[in-house]
């Protein structure tokens, strides 16, 4: 959109964004200062963008303990994540003191559990390429969960579906943001509420704080491309869920015919009305979630979990 054939003039391997551009992540603090500085000392003068990225919990695991994400203890866990909330800290704080321009976009909360039911990139906890989600929560239950499985039927689904929605913490932030970074210097800041309603006059603000200029026909084309985009990416069912959990508790009827829900959707269902109001429901030989919420309310029983 402004003219720029690649991003970077180095890449990490096989990394490139849905416009098929060359991407270029700093992973942590030290990463980033060591690419910063490889861009600096390059005489190519093309606009450069780095992605921010976290440290990964299972390397930091390994340098830290010398051992591997499944056999850590607890309390490694969690100091391996203090240890990356502090990174990334200092990692934020650095670019900031550099003055490169930092663009942050965070979750509006809702969204965070499209991370589960919409997810497009079966990532492992140790990195690995999945296929499916399914095979991204076997892993997971194999790591946290392992001697809880016997306690349900592998072989039905609704037995599967409730040992999911006990087992799993779908709507957790890793850390806030607004802890991290210094608010009283410039900075882009946005949610994913931003870039999914209304990301074309947010990236015309980016493009102006970076002093880029957007090539008009090219803009044009990239805003066919946004509404594909947006098809790909559903946020339309996390932002309903409080509506329509609280209607099936309160036994109100409202049509969920439009959410087409999905087994991962009902799991989050049944997982809210456990934690948030110790409710869980009859879903015995219930392979499929009724269309409505009222017919779900009849199924409400006492949480004994």
């Amino acid at each position: 959109m402004c003219g720029q054939d690649q991003l970077s003039t180095t890449q990490q391997p096989h990394a490139q964004n849905w416009h098929d551009h060359k991407c270029l992540f700093a992973y942590g603090h030290v990463d980033l200062v060591e690419k910063v500085n490889l861009l600096t000392s390059s005489s190519d003068n093309k606009f450069k963008n780095i992605y921010l990225c976290t440290l990964k919990l299972n390397n930091v695991v390994n340098q830290m303990f010398d051992t591997n994400f499944e056999s850590a203890t607890s309390n490694q866990v969690d100091l391996c994540r203090a240890h990356i909330l502090d990174d990334t800290k200092k990692m934020l704080e650095w670019a900031q003191q550099q003055n490169i321009p930092l663009i942050l976009v965070d979750y509006h909360l809702p969204d965070l559990f499209s991370i589960f039911y919409n997810n497009r990139f079966h990532i492992g906890i140790n990195d690995e390429l999945f296929s499916s989600q399914q095979q991204v929560t076997d892993q997971y239950i194999n790591y946290f969960f392992r001697n809880s499985t016997t306690k349900f039927d592998q072989n039905e689904i609704w037995d599967q579906r409730e040992m999911l929605a006990l087992m799993y913490n779908f709507d957790h932030q890793q850390f806030d943001f607004s802890n991290l970074y210094n608010h009283t210097l410039p900075h882009l800041y946005y949610t994913t509420d931003d870039i999914w309603n209304n990301f074309p006059p947010v990236l015309e603000e980016i493009c102006m704080e970076l002093e880029l200029d957007l090539i008009p026909e090219h803009f044009v084309q990239w805003q066919e491309i946004y509404k594909q985009w947006r098809n790909v990416h559903d946020p339309y069912f996390g932002r309903h869920l409080d509506r329509i959990v609280n209607s099936i508790v309160t036994g109100k009827y409202m049509s969920l015919k439009r959410f087409r829900l999905n087994f991962w959707q009902e799991v989050i269902i049944q997982h809210q009305l456990i934690t948030k109001h110790n409710l869980n429901l009859k879903t015995w030989q219930l392979s499929k979630f009724p269309d409505n919420t009222l017919d779900l309310h009849k199924l409400l029983e006492e949480n004994i979990h």
